[in-house]
């Protein structure tokens, strides 16, 4: 079954607020909601992700396995386009490099509990599973909205996919780059994404 594009932040600039809010910033799960934010992958990809599977020199993430909502992992992607690299702007190298970092050192106070190849970890050192970021990164949009007279809207894990995939595409990149940054096939993205490809305005249509 196919997920709605449900709510996406519709603008660049809600990304950016939301981004650099003091709610965001100071959750523990910052970097994770980056990634969502910016890279636009499943979720599962996100809290599958193994240490080793980072390059902080290339910039680069490779995803290849999944971590599922009751703490499975994964190596059976989605499909075999779901298996690639994806490249990190350099903000996000270094947010990433930081938790990376916090990670290591936790890892030297409390050995036991930090002793695991991901990643991303809860503040006492076990696997994110989807679900538990998902409760994250709403607890966090409703927090700036309780906090701020001008609210965002509340979105999901899934709709930060597909605001990376709209946004992205409103600014001009084409489908099959797109397709190949969140692992789908260009006809799966096309399908989709149609209803965005064919009604939403874009730089292209005003060249």
């Amino acid at each position: 079954m196919s997920r709605g594009l449900g709510d996406v932040y519709k603008r660049q600039e809600q990304i950016s607020v939301f981004l650099t809010s003091r709610e965001a910033k100071e959750s523990h799960y910052y970097a994770m909601f980056c990634c969502q934010i910016l890279l636009g992958p499943r979720p599962s990809e996100t809290c599958g992700l193994a240490e080793n599977d980072y390059d902080p020199d290339r910039q680069c993430f490779y995803m290849h396995r999944t971590l599922n909502k009751h703490g499975v992992l994964e190596d059976n992607m989605k499909g075999s386009n779901s298996f690639r690299a994806v490249y990190l702007p350099d903000t996000l190298n270094k947010i990433v490099k930081k938790k990376l970092l916090w990670k290591k050192e936790m890892r030297l106070q409390y050995p036991d509990l930090f002793d695991n190849d991901f990643l991303f970890n809860t503040e006492i050192g076990t696997p994110v599973r989807p679900d538990h970021l998902y409760r994250m990164f709403t607890r966090t949009e409703k927090r700036y909205n309780a906090n701020h007279e001008e609210s965002l809207p509340v979105i999901t894990l899934y709709g930060c996919r597909h605001t990376f995939a709209t946004t992205n595409y409103e600014r001009g990149e084409s489908d099959k780059v797109l397709s190949e940054i969140m692992g789908n096939t260009p006809a799966t993205f096309l399908q989709k994404y149609a209803c965005l490809l064919y009604t939403s305005p874009s730089p292209r249509d005003t060249r």
